[in-house]
Order: structure tokens, then C-alpha cells, then sequence
């Protein structure tokens, strides 16, 4: 294992930008803060499996563009500078999970897309993904491990998990926004909004201060646990809605037209 450090032009697949030599297997890939230059490839790099690949706070440039993003196998993601990071995960040669993501952009504007290269094989996912600073889109190309999970924990932290992505099996949020268009098996939302579209929820717990807004139609939940102070939105469209099981604490606040929004079964918790 080496450190390479990106300080010298932005072409990923120089090796002179490398100072000689560009990453390999297991390398250590740093963006210094003191590159001027966007970070792009002139050729597909996903033969390569990394260990760490880290932007560095500093570091003010793109990495990548939507339209070609940066294509690696990485065992850890950390972006915390440029203005804006596109990357698909490949396998690097072997089934390679990239196990840690950790975002925190110079703002909470800063985009950020996790996706998949096309032809990677399957055993090709994220594991735990930690968002304080950014706006971070999960597109549906991507893959998530079996037990991944996503921690949403900054003010400045929005997270977009896209149309026909897979399915999320762990939220933790204790502030900033999530927009989920996927289903998501176990939830727990502690501060900031969730809004809920165009898939189902498991089970869901909403904390003090904190709110669900729930947008897509039929059954849209099963467990829904509500804590003193917590809101559940039903109303923000007209759809029709079904919720299993609702358990909530007195005090709760549900925003709902009981004509088109229903319980299967309603329980009152002490708190």
C-alpha cells in the first residue's frame, strides 16, 4: 500500500499527475487541496481497487461531471471538498464493497452522486454511508449491501435516494432533509423531515421535533411509531394512503384526511 497524491494536473489516468506513478491495488488515492484542476479520466480506471480514495476539505474543484463521472472499485470513500463529486463504484477486477462513505462538502449545496458503472457485478455495493455537508443523490444504478445503512446527521445534509434505486435497509436521521423514492425497511427519523414517495416503508419511528411526510399511494407504511411531538404529514397530497399499524405517543401530530388516509390498527403509547 502507497499514498498517490493528485496535485499535478487533473487527467486521474497520468501518471505523471501522480508524480510518476498513478494509483493501484490497494493504494491510498489523495486529491490534494492545493489542486487547481478538475479531476477527470481519459480512460475507465474501474480495473482499479483502491483502499481509500480522499478529497481533501481544501480542495475547491469538480471530481468528475455528472455526465462522466470518476469510475473505481474503493474499499473507503471520503469526500469532503470540491464542488461537486460523481463517482461509479466498479468491482476493480473482484467483487469489491466500497464499506465507508463519509461526506462533508463546504456546503450544503455541493452535489454528490453515488452510482454504479454499468457491467459491475453485483457484489459491487456501498455499505455505510455518513452524510453531514452536501447534497447527496444515491441514483438507482447504485447498489447497497445487504445491511447497508445511511446516517443523515448535519443541518446542511440533504439525501435523494433516486427513482428505482434499490432498496435502503437502514435509515438513521437526526437532522437535515431526506427525499426517499425507494422503499426502506427500517427507519429512524430524529430530527429533520423524511419525505416518503413512490415506495413503502417497514418500519419507521419519528422522534420529538421531527417529521414524516408521506407522498406515494396505497399502503405506504406498516409500522409507523410516533413519539411525543413527532409529526406525521398525510395531507400534502391527495392521494389515497394506507398505514397498518400507527403507534402513537400523546401528543403526537398527525395531518391527515381520515376519508382517504386510514389505519388499519391505531395504538396509543405512553411516553
Amino acid at each position: 500500500m502507497a499514498n498517490r497524491v493528485l496535485t499535478s494536473g487533473g487527467d486521474w489516468s497520468t501518471a505523471a499527475n501522480w508524480g510518476g506513478t498513478k494509483p493501484v491495488d490497494g493504494d491510498n488515492a489523495l486529491i490534494s487541496d492545493v489542486l487547481p484542476n478538475d479531476v477527470t479520466e481519459s480512460a475507465d480506471e474501474g480495473a482499479i481497487d483502491t483502499e481509500l480514495i480522499d478529497i481533501a476539505a481544501g480542495y475547491g474543484g469538480l471530481f468528475g461531471t455528472a455526465a462522466s463521472p470518476i469510475h473505481l472499485g474503493t474499499n473507503i470513500l471520503k469526500i469532503y471538498g470540491s464542488s461537486g463529486a460523481y463517482f461509479n463504484l466498479d468491482d476493480g477486477g473482484v467483487l469489491n464493497t466500497c464499506t465507508q462513505v463519509w461526506i462533508n462538502t463546504p456546503t450544503g449545496q455541493v452535489p454528490v452522486v453515488l452510482g454504479q458503472e454499468a457491467g459491475a457485478q453485483a457484489g459491487s455495493t456501498y455499505d455505510i454511508v455518513k452524510l453531514a455537508q452536501g447534497t447527496l443523490t444515491i441514483a438507482a444504478t447504485a447498489k447497497l449491501a445487504a445491511a447497508a445503512s445511511l446516517y443523515v446527521d448535519g443541518g446542511g445534509a440533504t439525501a435523494i435516494l433516486a427513482e428505482n434505486g434499490p432498496t435502503l435497509p437502514y435509515l438513521a436521521q437526526s437532522t437535515g432533509r431526506v427525499f426517499s423514492n425507494v422503499a426502506i425497511t427500517e427507519a429512524y427519523v430524529n430530527g429533520g423531515i423524511c419525505t416518503q414517495d413512490k415506495a413503502a416503508l417497514v418500519d419507521v419511528y419519528v422522534g420529538p421535533g421531527a417529521a414524516l411526510d408521506i407522498r406515494h399511494t396505497g399502503t405506504v407504511a406498516t409500522n409507523v411509531h410516533l413519539s411525543r411531538g413527532a409529526t406525521l404529514i398525510l395531507d400534502g397530497n391527495t392521494n389515497v394512503k394506507v398505514i397498518t399499524n400507527v403507534y402513537a405517543q400523546v401528543g403526537a401530530i398527525i395531518q391527515r384526511n381520515a376519508l382517504i388516509h386510514t389505519f388499519t390498527n391505531f395504538f396509543n403509547e405512553a411516553a
